[in-house]
């Protein structure tokens, strides 16, 4: 039967202290092993723009926070590209993703703009949005998905409020998943957001950035026992408290957000929980 539900996996994050000219023999190197996976045939390079959903009081950047190995996001993600000849794709994916332990579970619908603006003001998904899914699951499963996130939107008053954006090169075999991103860019995500073309065009500056590129590694069962081999060739370095969140997070809080009456605390928040994830990798290391 088909289902929306992607296999769940263990994640884990890293930092390559290389520059973007080491890039390619990187990619050559990871790819003896796992072979490129192209979201769009003929397109390497995928522009991820995720837009982040939270309610004014910040509950899920809350609750994830106080507790990590078990929380719950909702986001909407558009693949774009940096071609003249193909913009991207007219569709978001909106996205349950539900943490428990180390093990992450997502599910997804496709949405096109119009309809994504309807499922956030709480009309129920009509024929044509369960056609456009139907690829991925019966209409009864993906009817059901769409009133469980709707639900979550709705209970919880969320809206749209961090853009990340960045380029991503991902490899795929089975259930080993590798993904390069870099030029990770933050935005304020406006409620308008979802009415833009094209989101890698916005036309606001970033209101943070990373200067690092990131690895993510993800797998069922045992990590692949190839990557510690790559590791000794690449500098490849833990990173396990990464989260595009909650740095998004951070450079909104210190920014757009600065007046916010809890900007303060939940700035500590933020260093606080990467400080203890530190201290606990550096002792698990040593």
């Amino acid at each position: 039967m088909k289902s929306p539900t992607y296999i769940e996996r263990v994640e884990r994050k890293y930092e390559l202290a290389i520059s973007e000219d080491s890039l390619p023999a990187l990619r050559r190197d990871i790819s003896r092993y796992v072979p490129t996976h192209e979201f769009t045939p003929g397109q390497a390079v995928t522009i991820n723009n995720t837009i982040y959903f939270d309610n004014d009081d910040f509950h899920f950047l809350r609750s994830g926070l106080a507790n990590k190995s078990d929380h719950t996001r909702i986001r909407a993600r558009k693949y774009e590209y940096d071609s003249a000849s193909f913009d991207g794709l007219a569709y978001y994916w909106v996205e349950l993703r539900i943490k428990r332990g180390e093990i992450s579970r997502k599910q997804r619908l496709k949405l096109e703009k119009g309809d994504l603006q309807k499922f956030l003001e709480g009309r129920e998904i009509d024929e044509a949005a369960l056609d456009y899914n139907q690829s991925q699951a019966d209409s009864e499963q993906c009817k059901n998905l769409y009133e469980e996130i709707q639900n979550i939107v709705l209970s919880h008053s969320l809206k749209p409020i961090l853009l990340v954006t960045h380029n991503r090169v991902a490899f795929e075999q089975g259930s080993v998943r590798i993904t390069l991103d870099w030029d990770i860019r933050y935005y304020q995500a406006e409620a308008s957001i979802s009415h833009y073309e094209n989101l890698k065009d916005l036309p606001d500056q970033p209101c943070g950035r990373e200067t690092s590129m990131i690895l993510e590694l993800k797998y069922s069962g045992e990590s692949p026992s190839w990557f510690s081999e790559l590791r000794q060739r690449h500098p490849i370095h833990s990173r396990r408290f990464f989260s595009k969140l909650d740095s998004g997070m951070k450079a909104l809080l210190q920014g757009p957000f600065k007046s916010h009456e809890d900007s303060e605390a939940l700035l500590k928040m933020i260093d606080d929980y990467r400080e203890k994830e530190e201290q606990e990798h550096l002792f698990a290391s040593a």
